[in-house]
Order: structure tokens, then sequence, then C-alpha cells
């Protein structure tokens, strides 16, 4: 195995934990706060500092995966695939560029069309004065 290909199957593996991760995380806080809702709702004395506490913790532990899934993000793309030089290239013409760049193609056409229709016209003026 390439060096390059065992680089991309570690970063695929690090890149589906740390995804898993950061969805059990965001799991693990909505069960806090439901739990911290159905103590409410029952009237239960509750202890806001620890499900502050508890919250920030697992909010940290969100936020760690979720950097180390931006960090292990090359292990979606195969290596020398394609679709990263096509995300380069595309990445300088967005939508609005290509509608201004062909605005522009079309005025210079119908310019250029109209300095085609003027020197027709002269050129017959002068053939119909010369007569």
């Amino acid at each position: 195995m390439t060096r390059s290909k065992q680089r991309f199957t570690n970063h695929k593996q690090r890149y589906a934990l740390a995804k898993h991760h950061a969805w059990a995380g965001s799991l693990l806080l909505t069960i806090l706060l439901t739990i911290r809702l159905f103590m409410e709702i029952s009237q239960e004395i509750i202890d806001n500092t620890l499900f502050i506490v508890l919250g920030a913790i697992i909010m940290m532990y969100i936020l760690v995966s979720l950097v180390y899934t931006y960090r292990f993000r090359t292990g979606l793309f195969e290596p020398g695939s394609t679709h990263q030089i096509k995300q380069k290239e595309d990445a300088g013409h967005s939508p609005l560029l290509n509608m201004k760049l062909e605005k522009q193609r079309l005025k210079l056409e119908k310019k250029k069309q109209k300095t085609q229709a003027k020197q027709i016209k002269k050129g017959t003026k002068r053939t119909d004065g010369n007569k």
C-alpha cells in the first residue's frame, strides 16, 4: 500500500470517528436537555449548576469533534481524484460572475453588429451618391 493510500484510509477512518462523536455529543446534549425539562415539569428540585456544567462539557466535546471532522475532511476524497481540482476551478466562478460576463459579451456583440450595420449603410450611401 502506498503512503498516500495509507494516509487516505487513515484520514477516512478518523473522519468517520470524529463525525460519529459529533453526532453522539449532540444526542447527549439533547438527552440532557430532555431530562432537565422533565425534571422541571415534575417540579423536582433542580440544581442548575450541574446541568450548566454538564451542558458546557458536552458542548466542548461537540466542538472538539467538529474540529477533528474539519481536520480529517481529506478522508472524503480519493487520492488523485478530480473532485478537488474541479472544486478549485469552480471556486473562482460564481453564478453572478458568469451572468455578468455573459451580459458583457452580449453588449459587445450588439455593439459589433451596430458598427457593421453603420459601415454597410455608409457603403450604400457612397455608392448612391456616386451615381
